[in-house]
């Protein structure tokens, strides 16, 4: 009969030592245990299964994670930016879905990445304005909506970022696209007040619910 081999028998003592030091250590982010056990963002996360992974105050920036399954990944105060490669990793549902997403369509946009690069430098009473008069007329293609967001994600005035989401529910957006969106928004202001925080919760369920009495209606 075969015999399984134990755990201390397959991994080194040292790597077994160093393992329970990072437990002991009470590291409170993803990105503080990689520099503790000294893995290297660039090269060891590569096709790696990273689901379900809390990325809670962690810097990601300089990771690659080409190729990894970061599927339910999840987390608040998470920081990433150009330098964090997400080729070929399978990011639904998770924390990264709405960014990867939003690249996506901008890329095949770029005239929509100018007018929100526009609306970012004007005076924020002419901003709500706009985005509120876009959403109203753009009520079927998703376009305007996720023009508004990236307004939100990208504009510095917390007025603009507290006002836009109550229009959001003015056009049509999935479930699956707000849920990314609220993940997104929690990631990036979960360390920041949180009037915003909740502002965007109540946008998202007052359209979960408008469209839930629409349903009914219909």
């Amino acid at each position: 009969m075969k015999i399984e081999e134990s755990l201390q028998a397959k991994v080194p003592n040292d790597t077994l030592h160093l393992a329970e030091r990072c437990f002991a250590s009470n590291l409170d982010s993803f990105s503080e245990q990689v520099r503790f056990l000294g893995l290297n963002p660039a090269r060891d996360f590569k096709h790696a299964d990273l689901s379900d992974v809390d990325f809670s105050n962690s810097d990601l920036r300089g990771f690659d994670f080409t190729g990894a399954d970061l599927r339910g990944a999840f987390g608040v105060n998470v920081g990433w930016d150009g330098t964090t490669c997400f080729n070929d990793a399978d990011a639904d549902d998770s924390v990264f879905s709405y960014s990867l997403s939003k690249k996506k369509f901008f890329d095949a946009h770029p005239e929509y990445a100018d007018r929100v690069e526009r609306l970012r430098g004007e005076h924020w009473a002419n901003v709500i304005l706009t985005v509120e008069a876009m959403l109203r007329n753009d009520r079927n293609s998703g376009d305007a909506v996720k023009i508004a967001k990236a307004v939100f994600d990208e504009s510095n005035s917390l007025t603009v970022k507290a006002e836009i989401p109550l229009y959001m529910s003015l056009a049509v957006d999935t479930k699956a696209e707000h849920k990314a969106f609220i993940y997104h928004t929690l990631a990036q202001f979960g360390a920041k007040p949180t009037a915003i925080i909740i502002r965007t919760i109540c946008a998202w369920l007052r359209t979960l619910s408008e469209r839930t009495r629409h349903r009914a209606r219909t």
